[in-house]
């Protein structure tokens, strides 16, 4: 293997290992905002995505939840 194909291939891993990061954070968004509007309490919500409390608030003020 040439020295740019293996830094093709090193790059093309580290976008995918990066875009999968992306869509796993998007996801926990989504279960924090689903489980804000069903009534869950930050503290359980912070434990079921493994978030701290403050990380949940953030979430939840960019988006219009909390002030």
């Amino acid at each position: 293997m040439t020295t740019y194909a293996r830094i093709a291939e090193e790059n093309q891993q580290i976008g995918i290992q990066k875009g999968e990061q992306i869509g796993i954070q998007k996801e926990k968004v989504e279960i924090v905002l689903k489980a804000f509007d069903n009534g869950v309490d930050i503290p359980l919500i912070s434990n079921i995505t493994d978030q701290s409390e403050e990380q949940i608030l953030n979430i939840l003020r960019e988006h219009g939840k909390v002030v």
